[in-house]
């Protein structure tokens, strides 16, 4: 069977069958069905495709958010002061103090002594950043100290309260507050 390209065919509303016995010319009604029958499918792909790039734009957002603030943090850090309660450390006690953090373990150590060990948790979206310190063992297991951190270079900043209290809104602590503020330095591998 040829088709006959001859527009004229169609004009009269007629069809090459009917003048040459070739293929036909679709009926109008047929041709309309077959258009709606494609557009929610094509509808539902834009869709689709839109949701999925929406998604992945929004999860890379979090995640380069979470790179520059979150997993920054890890490594181990080095006390340069700390004021516990209003009262300052001295350099020499300060100095022995270490900040081990991981993706979600907190922990400080005097020497070989473990002093808290813990999980934290990060809410960078606030400003000051904050953290959240749970307990993982003896009486502050389970209990949370709320806090709020800085991080410019390889200095970290971490003020927070004992658990019970309300979170700290400046890097201060002064007596009577339940504040421990630390300056911590970030050690080079």
């Amino acid at each position: 069977m040829k088709w006959n390209p001859n527009p004229a065919h169609a004009l009269d509303g007629g069809s090459p069958s009917c003048l040459h016995g070739e293929l036909s010319w679709p009926a109008a009604s047929d041709v309309q069905r077959s258009a709606t029958m494609h557009t929610p499918i094509k509808t539902l792909n834009v869709v689709y495709v839109s949701v999925a790039i929406l998604l992945m734009a929004s999860s890379t957002a979090v995640l380069a958010q979470t790179k520059g603030k979150g997993e920054s943090l890890e490594g181990v850090w080095t006390c340069e002061s700390a004021t516990v309660d209003g009262k300052p450390l001295d350099q020499a006690t300060a100095r022995l103090l270490r900040l081990t953090l991981t993706k979600v373990r907190y922990k400080i150590e005097r020497g070989t002594e473990v002093v808290f060990d813990s999980q934290y948790t990060l809410d960078v979206s606030q400003h000051p950043a904050h953290i959240d310190i749970v307990g993982t063992e003896g009486d502050d297991k389970g209990r949370k100290a709320q806090g709020i951190y800085s991080l410019k270079g390889d200095t970290l900043k971490i003020c927070h309260t004992l658990p019970g209290k309300a979170r700290p809104t400046a890097f201060d602590s002064t007596p009577g507050s339940g504040a421990n503020f630390a300056v911590w330095k970030r050690q080079k591998p």
